[in-house]
């Protein structure tokens, strides 16, 4: 499946979302408990809303896993905005981001890293280096977007 219309920086973004992402087992997960003759595109919409990746990243790792064939992914790839606006859904996630936007990781990422932090699987440094990776200084030193940060 051809992911990401567009240039290469583009479809690696999705190919990267929807590995990184999207943890197999999580995935697996969801897809059971929806069932996977229901993955239909409400369905789909909503998986790539809990996982926050793009449209195009969540169809490529349906097909990839063996959840839904090509065609039905083709089928799949249009009227995705309309249909998740209506579901009530922030439909952010199908727009490239603007050039002035701030870099940040949010979802599965910053909760995992809480997770391994509460279970003292790591050390609070680990946990500040792994947010500080994820460009969440924010959260690292408690400031919100547009505060100034003192030396």
């Amino acid at each position: 499946m051809n992911i990401g219309e567009g240039d290469e920086t583009e479809r690696n973004a999705d190919q990267f979302a929807s590995y990184f992402l999207v943890p197999g087992p999580t995935l697996y997960e969801k897809v059971d408990k929806i069932g996977r003759d229901n993955l239909d595109i409400e369905n789909i919409i909503k998986l790539e809303q809990y996982f926050g990746v793009s449209h195009k990243a969540m169809l490529y790792r349906l097909v990839d896993e063996g959840f839904i064939d090509f065609q039905t992914a083709k089928y799949m790839e249009y009227g995705v905005v309309s249909i998740a606006a209506r579901l009530g859904y922030d439909t952010s996630i199908y727009y490239p981001s603007s050039p002035d936007k701030k870099m940040g990781v949010l979802g599965y990422y910053i909760s995992s890293a809480d997770k391994l932090l509460d279970s003292g699987l790591i050390s609070r440094g680990k946990y500040e280096e792994l947010l500080l990776d994820a460009f969440r200084d924010d959260i690292v030193y408690g400031m919100n977007e547009g505060e100034a940060r003192l030396d």
